[in-house]
């Protein structure tokens, strides 16, 4: 690659490559290499910047040099005869988008400068240019737009001989651009609030690539089989349109840098709320440039938060299929700090809470049982509202319950879903929950035949079963005068993990009863070799003077459950 020096002399910035003074106005400013001046048809690019401002000049000479790299690149390769790798229609296409891009930026500039005069300019241009544009696209007349084609190739470092398909295909997706632009335009002279989102020139090819849009088709399937249309599509349809919007899916997704992502995060963070239902049929852009004229609230931080997580993890999935070799959106959201820091239940509060559940555990069992066996095992909700009858066993004289997603014969259970690995665990049952009853329960579920412990809970949406015990328990609290912040269902987590603590249990052990272990911990523990030392260790967890048994009849003989 050739090299080019900043111009010196009266008006030259310090400090700013290719940047140059002409009375208030900072232009670009660049010599041509000499053995590529005839190539590239002049000695020197000398462009007005149109800023004043010495930053903003900084930042557009920069974009502005990386377009000159492409264009010294092509005519090294033109003189070389050697063509750039055929054209793809999603690389036309993302090349129109920036060339669209460029053109709208420039008339907001140009208004910005000249006022009303760029007004009235504009009215000529739409005047004496539509009718021929709209009829150049209805008969695919792409020789109106070679030249053009020919210039925004260059600027992307592609050459292609002439007559070469490319062109072709390059000057069509202009044609296209071109009737866009006209109707923008005319959405300004309205006064409208039009934003042409910013899209980056698609780089050249240099081998076989994975293409953005190949890499979103092949991510969509994969999580397709594991998790579903509907939750693919909840979770991700707005990340592969502000992607598509912004990068462009004919970008190599080996070109994309941290940049790119973020101006990725930015469109997400413009989303109005609940986009798909208030506008539903407008593209992404439009949806953003309808939310804020209207005064539509936007996402909420929160969700922003979890839609670049996902961002994220499409492209750690790209790393994993050594498709890349980093993630370029890895750390794109800062851990903030919370807002509540959430603790566990008091003895005092526990007494409160079971003494308003005890009428529920004929009526409601699983409104009293869930957060029983919670509180002592530090269970997730969706563990135990999912738990199946033949999931209760016995190993080495223990009553346990074996959290698994796989059945006996080794097949995966439709519907179960442990939130890691080291959730799938063999898990005593405390001495507490089995005093209030619970075998009862579940000697009365395998008798009616149920194949699960809780059938009233259904799976959401979502995939999980504790949706509606969430919302139950959530008001439930505020009807009994539990209103902290901090106290929520996961509270028992919290609280039992702070219990285990307090009375000696060892983090290893205490990890492993909670399934927060990590592969290695939850390996040791296995599933049937150290089930009495986990169950040695949950018997010394209690909460002072609150008994659970104490709010329940006393139980019956319990029929005795499945011999593991």
């Amino acid at each position: 690659m050739h090299s080019s020096d900043t111009h010196a002399g009266a008006g030259a910035v310090a400090k700013q490559a290719y940047v140059v003074r002409r009375g208030a106005v900072y232009w670009f400013r660049r010599r041509v290499p000499g053995d590529l001046v005839e190539a590239i048809g002049r000695p020197v690019w000398f462009e007005s910047l149109g800023t004043k401002d010495h930053r903003e000049a900084g930042r557009l000479a920069r974009a502005r040099a990386v377009a000159t790299d492409r264009e010294i690149e092509q005519a090294e390769r033109r003189l070389r005869g050697e063509a750039a790798q055929p054209l793809t229609r999603a690389e036309a296409e993302a090349l129109a988008a920036h060339a669209l891009s460029d053109w709208m930026e420039e008339d907001r500039r140009l208004r910005l400068k000249d006022g009303r005069e760029a007004m009235r300019n504009t009215e000529v241009v739409l005047r004496e240019t539509e009718a021929e544009a709209r009829q150049a696209l209805a008969y695919g007349d792409w020789r109106t737009m070679e030249s053009v084609a020919v210039r925004h190739l260059a600027e992307s470092g592609r050459w292609y001989p002439p007559g070469d398909p490319s062109i072709r295909e390059a000057a069509a997706a202009l044609l296209g651009a071109q009737v866009q632009w006209l109707e923008l335009l005319k959405q300004r002279q309205a006064g409208e609030v039009v934003n042409a989102p910013a899209s980056p020139l698609p780089p050249p090819s240099t081998g076989p690539v994975t293409t953005l849009g190949e890499l979103i088709d092949a991510y969509r399937k994969d999580r397709e089989r594991q998790h579903g249309e509907e939750s693919t599509a909840r979770k991700y349809e707005h990340i592969f349109k502000a992607l598509r919007a912004v990068i462009g899916e004919g970008r190599d997704i080996a070109s994309i840098k941290r940049q790119d992502c973020r101006a990725v995060r930015d469109m997400i963070e413009r989303l109005p709320a609940h986009m798909g239902k208030r506008y539903p049929g407008l593209d992404i852009a439009a949806a953003i440039e309808a939310g804020e004229r209207d005064g539509a609230s936007k996402l909420a931080p929160g969700t922003v938060k979890t839609y670049v997580q996902n961002l994220s993890a499409i492209f750690n999935w790209a790393v994993d299929e050594e498709l890349l070799e980093r993630n370029p959106a890895a750390k794109l959201v800062e851990k903030a700090k919370a807002m509540v820091k959430r603790r566990g239940l008091s003895a005092e509060e526990l007494k409160t809470l079971f003494g308003s559940l005890t009428s529920e555990r004929e009526a409601t069992p699983w409104r009293f049982w869930v957060p029983a066996m919670s509180a002592y095992s530090g269970a997730r909700a969706n563990e135990i509202c999912q738990l199946r009858v033949s999931e209760f066993v016995v190993s080495d004289g223990v009553h346990c319950i074996d959290l698994t997603e796989y059945d006996q014969e080794g097949m995966r259970i439709e519907g179960a879903r442990l939130k890691t690995e080291a959730s799938e665990r063999l898990l005593p049952i405390h001495p507490e929950v089995l005093e209030a009853g619970l075998l009862d329960l579940v000697a009365a579920a395998r008798g009616r035949g149920q194949e699960r412990l809780f059938p009233e809970l259904r799976m959401a949406k979502n995939g999980l079963y504790s949706h509606d015990l969430s919302k139950w328990f959530g008001r439930h609290m505020d009807r009994i005068g539990l209103t902290a912040p901090s106290l929520v269902f996961h509270s028992f987590r919290h609280g039992f993990r702070d219990r285990c603590r307090e009375v000696g249990v060892d983090s290893e052990t205490a990890e492993a009863l909670g399934g927060w272990a990590s592969k290695g911990q939850a390996a040791r523990y296995g599933k049937r070799g150290l089930v009495k030392v986990l169950h040695r260790a949950l018997e010394k967890v209690h909460y002072d003077d609150f008994r659970l048994a104490r709010f329940t009849p006393a139980s019956s003989a319990a029929a005795e459950p499945d011999q593991a």
